[in-house]
């Protein structure tokens, strides 16, 4: 299991740069949990350290997307329990379904949280 992921959060005022939609995947073209949505616009963030070079590397990666219309994403946060399940639930939160287990992290989920956007 490796030992952390650092997810970095770039705020902005700018509109066009709101991200509406984020999908977790695998690297690995091999691998149930690989994605390509390039074709449907999104884009893929990901460290070099993660597209599984190494042996003990993981292969992990974030597709988002901005589509300029919907809801816009304000917060991302990660659950480790049904505890911090039940209050992000309760923040408003929605789960990205895919466990980050997945991708050789521990039992965890990323959640994000939208609101409307101002347009």
């Amino acid at each position: 299991m490796h030992e952390q992921i650092v997810v970095w959060v770039e705020k902005t005022i700018d509109q066009d740069e709101f991200l509406t939609s984020l999908e977790v995947a695998s690297t690995d073209p091999e691998n149930e949990n690989f994605i390509n949505l390039r074709a449907e616009g999104w884009e893929v963030s990901g460290h070099e350290l993660m597209k599984g070079a190494g042996q003990k590397d993981p292969m992990f990666c974030v597709w988002f997307h901005k589509d300029g219309k919907t809801q816009a994403i304000a917060d991302i946060n990660i659950s480790y329990s049904m505890n911090d399940e039940n209050e992000l639930k309760k923040e408003g939160y929605e789960m990205i379904e895919t466990n980050l287990s997945n991708f050789g992290f521990g039992d965890m989920n990323l959640w994000t949280r939208k609101v409307d956007r101002a347009r």
